[in-house]
């Protein structure tokens, strides 16, 4: 993590000043560059930063300068102060950017629902509304594929449940095979179809993202209610919609 390495340069850079300016003001700068650090990298920049700044400040700034002795015991506190300081500094900054980040997947998934809702309201087919909605799960829950398939989950693959946790899903798949996950589709008390998952690589859909995930099988089942409600489903029906993003 490089950049947890910033504080060095700014305590380096600060050589020439320390002779003009007390060696607790660049300690200040140093807090801040911890808390940069912490934004661009994470946690364990905001560690490195903390532990490499003190290093840095003893070595540059403080006298005896070029060794890691202090000769000062104002310098000792100072330093511990700063460690303690760029912690606190580096986990505020890394919750504030997590923060951010929830943020702009929860706009993304209301901008999903609403999309959804806008399309039933211009009349759309409940067919072209459901094809699309399983792009949205590609897209939003992280899948390799999704495709709807009509009727209840036949129980042979792992459901997610109305409370966004996975039931019985097998740790490793069988024979290196992805695995598929059903998401059934409720219209009220009634499952009328499931979205059949595969699942990408790595490890299973946060609950967050699960929860996601059902929210946007509501809107399919609200789709395939009006649509079964405006009798349209005296035809043919589509046995698979899919679209992939």
């Amino acid at each position: 993590m490089l950049v947890g390495l910033l504080p060095v340069g700014i305590a380096a850079a600060w050589i020439p000043l320390r002779a003009a300016l007390p060696n607790t003001d660049v300690a200040l700068f140093l807090v801040l560059a911890v808390g940069a650090a912490s934004l661009a990298g994470g946690r364990l920049a905001s560690v490195i930063g903390s532990l490499s700044g003190a290093a840095a400040f003893d070595f540059f700034d403080t006298p005896p300068y070029g060794q890691l002795m202090q000769s000062r015991g104002r310098d000792v506190v100072t330093t511990v102060v700063l460690v303690g300081a760029g912690l606190v500094v580096g986990e505020l900054c890394v919750r504030l950017s997590s923060y951010r980040v929830v943020a702009a997947r929860r706009g993304a998934d209301f901008a999903v629902l609403s999309g959804a809702a806008g399309l039933m309201a211009f009349g759309e087919d409940a067919p072209v509304v459901v094809a699309a909605l399983a792009g949205e799960l590609v897209s939003r829950v992280g899948l390799a594929d999704c495709e709807f398939e009509p009727g209840p989950p036949s129980g042979e693959r792992p459901c997610v449940a109305r409370d966004g946790t996975l039931v019985t899903l097998d740790p490793e798949p069988p024979s290196g095979q992805p695995r598929e996950v059903d998401l059934p589709v409720w219209t009220g008390a009634e499952v009328i179809g499931r979205y059949r998952m595969i699942l990408a690589p790595g490890p299973p859909p946060s609950r967050d993202r699960l929860l996601t995930a059902v929210g946007i099988a509501e809107q399919a089942g609200a789709a395939l209610a009006g649509y079964r409600a405006d009798g349209r489903h005296d035809g043919p029906k589509p046995r698979r919609l899919r679209l992939v993003r």
